[in-house]
């Protein structure tokens, strides 16, 4: 078997790790929202473990025992919320936000392009940050006290980002804030912008809600019994969501449930 990492750098690693392995089993896994077995983690050949910060033989065997604050984990342990279960140890928390012209510090979980051409991003550091195509960063959002998943352009050329800390943040493209959508009680993993200009987040807490882009509450859908994952906008104005509840369900503006689609066996 291959030797054992640094302890010092695995114990600091551990945490991201374990969540990198969940999402890459199930996309929709968020801390908070599921428990998964390492040993099915293990056994997904999708996982591509030499990819991984942490050497893969010793992934496979599973060998924590010498590291300073992690217990002997088995293949029967679950992943919970925290990134261990049982007897979760006490881990390093989420990296500082990194000041502008840094680079981000932790993972970069979406990007999309504006209409001027530049990029933004959006990263677990907590930061988006708007960047020029030859690389030079132009602009870093902080206000964010959570890892950011993902940000829409809206079409006064505004940014939202939707973030695990159970906001919806809108920024100029110099950086500033300029709203704060606070109501959801879990993460925030998506936004749209509506035709008549206004928000819809999908949320861990199960629900739907539509918001002004000066962050004011409208309405929220509630009828999902597992995190919201994605929403769309139908050409006839209603919106349609998906769930770990392995449905997808409809939505007039005002939350009104009009039809619900099951068949599904696992999470949409």
């Amino acid at each position: 078997m291959t030797d054992k990492p640094n302890p010092a750098v695995a114990t600091q690693e551990l945490r991201r790790l374990l969540e990198l392995l969940a999402r890459q089993h199930n996309p929709a896994w968020r801390p908070g929202t599921r428990t998964i077995r390492l040993t099915d983690l293990m056994q997904d050949s999708a996982l591509d473990l030499q990819d991984l910060s942490l050497q893969g033989a010793w992934l496979r065997g599973l060998d924590f025992s010498n590291l300073p604050g992690i217990p002997n984990l088995t293949g029967a342990h679950l992943l919970d919320t925290r990134g261990l279960a049982e007897s979760p140890p006490t881990l390093p928390p989420h990296p500082v936000p990194l000041l502008p012209g840094t680079g981000h510090s932790d993972s970069v979980n979406h990007v999309i392009q504006l209409a001027d051409g530049s990029l933004v991003s959006a990263s677990g550091d907590q930061t988006l940050r708007r960047w020029s195509l030859d690389g030079t960063e132009l602009a870093c959002c902080t206000g964010h006290t959570g890892p950011v998943w993902h940000v829409i352009q809206l079409t006064d050329g505004t940014l939202v980002s939707a973030s695990d800390d159970q906001t919806l943040r809108r920024w100029s493209l110099d950086g500033t804030e300029l709203a704060c959508c606070i109501g959801h009680s879990d993460w925030v993993w998506h936004v749209i912008q509506l035709a008549d200009g206004s928000l819809v987040s999908a949320s861990g807490d199960q629900t739907l809600r539509r918001w002004s882009p000066e962050g004011a509450a409208l309405a929220r859908c509630t009828g999902h019994t597992g995190p919201v994952n994605q929403v769309i906008q139908l050409t006839d104005g209603t919106l349609v969501s998906a769930s770990n509840d392995r449905t997808l369900r409809r939505w007039s503006l005002d939350g009104t449930e009009l039809a619900c689609c099951t068949g599904h066996s696992d999470w949409v």
